[in-house]
């Protein structure tokens, strides 16, 4: 390993005064720049140290035909005045396409080509593609699958996915399901954990086939849960004077006949639909306003009849004393 690196910096840095000249491919060094040339006297391919532009040594890579057109483009490995910068450069672009910086602190800036992996075409600045179509794309992580690591996944026939794990047979993978949907499931057990629709935006926690925006198999625990209602829903208008209450005769039949308040959910409604939380407390809000008339009304009727109960003492009271008099005055006589 270290005899081409220093054959390297012999070819980069090298500074000779005298010059030697062989037939066929020639090694030409020349003074006072130095200038290193491996070339063929007819068409082929060459590699040259240019150091005319002092301090800034290159690398030039060529090759041409017969006609002397270029087979392929000028690559330049530069070594910049700047400290300790290196760059590779497309000298027919005229574009910097790799290059390692020390003192701009840029290590791996990508040019106008991009970088592909597993490709000769890459269409990003940075492509990793693998070449088969049932294979992992990109790894990150030790050696083995028993560890921590990050892996992209695409295998025949089968969604695509990011795993995420510790040990991939205990924990989950994300993958993209049919339809363009989105799921977190089990590896061993093979359960959707989580799932989003691409087509309808619903989530589901426990379920692969949310119903509604957000659809969850199991129990929800949390200490505050705030449900949006429009105003005009909200059962105020039940104290309006213009607002009809049923009798309690009407209320006894419906009751009779339904086994159930009305304008309440019936026990098989709740099991086949499930219940909405705020037309619910509407519901229920109502009813106990409703109930808060029929005490009020209630009370108005106990409170006639207490005053008719409290005349009909005194009117009593007022018979009972003529009653009395009448009596008194035939004793006397």
């Amino acid at each position: 390993m270290k005899k081409p690196l220093y054959l390297i910096i012999a070819l980069l840095f090298a500074k000779v005064h005298y010059a030697q000249n062989l037939t066929g491919t020639s090694l030409n060094l020349t003074d006072p720049d130095p200038i290193i040339i491996l070339n063929a006297t007819s068409a082929g391919q060459y590699i040259d140290n240019n150091g005319t532009n002092k301090g800034w040594p290159h690398i030039k890579i060529r090759a041409y035909d017969q006609q002397g057109g270029p087979l392929i483009d000028k690559w330049n490995i530069t070594y910049s005045a700047r400290e300790n910068n290196l760059y590779f450069y497309n000298w027919s672009q005229n574009a910097i396409q790799l290059n390692f910086e020390d003192s701009g602190d840029t290590f791996f800036p990508i040019g106008k080509v991009g970088i592909g992996t597993g490709t000769a075409a890459p269409t990003a600045s940075l492509q990793i593609k693998n070449p088969t179509s049932h294979s992992t794309a990109l790894e990150v992580g030790p050696a083995g699958n028993s560890h921590s690591y990050f892996r992209l996944d695409r295998h025949t026939g089968k969604d695509g996915g990011i795993l995420f794990t510790e040990d991939r047979t205990l924990k989950y993978q994300i993958v993209s399901r049919e339809a363009d949907d989105l799921a977190i499931f089990s590896y061993t057990k093979g359960d959707i954990v989580f799932d989003i629709q691409a087509t309808t935006g619903n989530i589901g926690i426990g379920t692969s086939s949310p119903t509604e925006k957000l659809s969850v198999d199991g129990t929800v625990l949390a200490k505050k849960v705030r449900v949006s209602i429009a105003g005009a829903d909200w059962p105020d208008y039940v104290f309006s004077p213009n607002f009809e209450l049923r009798s309690l005769q009407e209320l006894e039949t419906y009751i009779k006949a339904n086994q159930h308040l009305p304008e309440v959910l019936s026990a098989q409604e709740v099991e086949d639909n499930g219940l909405d939380l705020g037309d619910m407390d509407a519901t229920l809000l109502k009813k106990v306003e409703e109930l808060t008339l029929y005490l009020i009304q209630e009370n108005k009727e106990k409170e006639e009849l207490k005053q008719e109960n409290k005349e009909l003492k005194a009117t009593l009271e007022n018979i009972l004393q003529r009653l009395i008099k009448l009596e008194v005055g035939d004793t006397d006589n």
